[in-house]
């Protein structure tokens, strides 16, 4: 078990193995019928978390487990009329075990059912475990606390908020351990994530997902919210966020958080609103994933606050910043630091083709304008298969000539500060010369800009570039303001790069 502290530029960042309580006086547990008793052996080869990976089993491939019938025992509390004060439950210190039932929608361990309001219900302090389908669903439901429960080993999304129409809820101090994939119910349980919330207007802090074949957090907001929930009147990915804070995800075969595949919160949270209002994740801590953090189609979302060490193919990937005409100032990745490696996966076994030695991307930015990076502190990118920045996340081949804004930037440890895979891809445009080592010029009160059409240099001069005979041959030199910028309006006179 990793138990470790370490300092990186300032921060004390304690990565230590969790340890969660099973067993309690009252429990609650489904029959075990011997016939079904047994062991399935584990595959073996390692399970591979990647989108189009094929797997080689179809049982054992999270290693060796108990043969089961998977019919477990199940709780549901369901009110005949929503909202009406029909229905409170609580749940105070109590173990659900050999729980939930496979194969089956809606019977899961401990199930709130289109409730409505169910302010003063809460499950506190209780252990679900060896469960077959999820750990605590909130469908329909409002105003419900979650709090310092512990659920382990259970198949498909485990804290589920299930039609996007759930708001209020309370979901802190949990810890989630071992949350596998499951063929049985939801696509979405295919790729299950520890925490499933399906609208942001809902308290999620100090939670921990620990391991797992996928996702620690999965914010999935629909258009409307799904099943019969829906209505017209509600857009989920335009709610407001109302409290992402000090959560961690590790050991995961995919992300530590997923916010897919869109979200573009706007003021009032209204279908018909129109101007953005920035939504925070704040504070997550995540380590040894695949990737730390990804945003999909983003528009005033901010990662504030993030400590990435250690994940395998980036720190924070955004893959569009620019949804539903989000403006500048409205993306950003703030106040945060990304650890390309660190003794936290030092002799970690590399057993699935996606695990690396140092985050291949520290951050992997977005194949679109918008997004603005402050105050990110990237350490340890200095070895040949890691950079501390790359672009066009997702792109097509030859895409590119976005402009990403850098301000306040630091880079301790890391002289690999970028790749870039063709011309044209991306411009860097440095705020306050904290990306290049150089000052914004303080007689034309321009920021610099970076032409990734070539490999520039990131020290205190730049190259040049002269066209001869098609080519373009370096020539170091100290060129003035005016005549850089007239080279980027040549080099990017129209198109989505456009910025002078």
């Amino acid at each position: 078990h990793i138990s470790i502290v370490q300092q990186f530029a300032g921060r004390t960042i304690e990565t230590r193995a969790e340890v969660g309580l099973l067993t309690r006086n009252v429990v609650v547990q489904g029959s075990e019928h011997d016939q079904w008793k047994g062991t399935i052996e584990a595959c073996p080869d390692a399970f591979e978390p990647g989108q189009f990976q094929t797997q080689t089993c179809f049982l054992g491939k999270f290693g060796q487990e108990p043969a089961s019938d998977e019919f477990g025992v199940q709780i549901m509390i369901h009110a005949p009329r929503k909202s009406a004060g029909m229905v409170k439950a609580q749940f105070n210190h109590v173990e659900v075990r050999h729980a939930g039932q496979a194969f089956r929608i809606g019977r899961y361990p401990i199930h709130f059912h289109i409730s409505g309001d169910v302010d003063g219900s809460y499950v506190k302090g209780c252990s679900i475990h060896h469960s077959f389908n999820r750990a605590v669903t909130m469908h329909g439901i409002n105003n419900l606390v979650v709090e310092r429960n512990v659920f382990y080993h259970a198949k498909g999304n485990a804290f589920f908020m299930e039609d996007g129409i759930e708001t209020g809820n309370i979901i802190q101090y949990n810890l989630g351990i071992f949350v596998t994939s499951s063929t049985s119910t939801l696509n979405v349980d295919v790729t299950p994530a520890s925490y499933w919330v399906t609208n942001a207007n809902n308290t999620v802090r100090h939670n921990v997902a620990a391991g797992g074949s996928h996702f620690g957090f999965w914010y999935q907001m629909f258009e409307h919210p799904d099943g019969p929930s829906f209505t017209p009147d509600v857009c989920p990915r335009n709610v407001f966020m109302h409290e992402f804070r000090n959560n961690t995800a590790h050991s995961f075969g995919r992300y530590g958080l997923w916010v897919f595949p869109v979200y573009h919160p706007k003021t009032e949270g209204k279908c018909r609103s129109t101007i953005a209002e920035p939504a925070e994740f704040h504070s997550l801590l995540a380590y040894n994933n695949m990737r730390g953090a990804e945003g999909v189609q983003m528009g005033a979302v901010r990662f504030v606050d993030f400590v990435m060490m250690d994940n395998d193919l980036a720190g924070i990937e955004y893959i569009d910043a620019s949804s539903d005409a989000a403006p500048w100032g409205g993306p950003m990745i703030k106040d945060s630091l990304i650890v390309g490696h660190s003794l936290a996966s030092e002799g970690l076994p590399r057993e699935i083709s996606t695990n690396r030695n140092c985050t291949a991307s520290g951050l992997m930015l977005p194949k679109s304008s918008k997004l603005t990076i402050s105050n990110v502190t990237l350490v340890n990118f200095d070895r040949e298969e890691c950079v501390a920045l790359e672009a066009c996340a997702h792109c097509k081949i030859f895409q590119g000539g976005w402009t990403v804004k850098f301000e306040k930037m630091n880079f301790l440890n890391s002289p690999k500060r970028s790749r870039f895979k063709w011309k044209h891809e991306v411009v860097f445009k440095d705020l306050d010369g904290t990306l290049t080592g150089r000052e914004t010029d303080t007689m034309h009160k321009q920021p610099w800009f970076i032409s990734l059409s070539f490999l520039v240099h990131f020290q205190t001069s730049f190259f040049s570039y002269r066209h001869t005979r098609g080519k373009h041959r370096p020539h170091q030199s100290k060129p003035s303001t005016k005549c850089m910028l007239g080279f980027f309006q040549r080099q990017f006179g129209s198109g989505p790069g456009q910025h002078v």
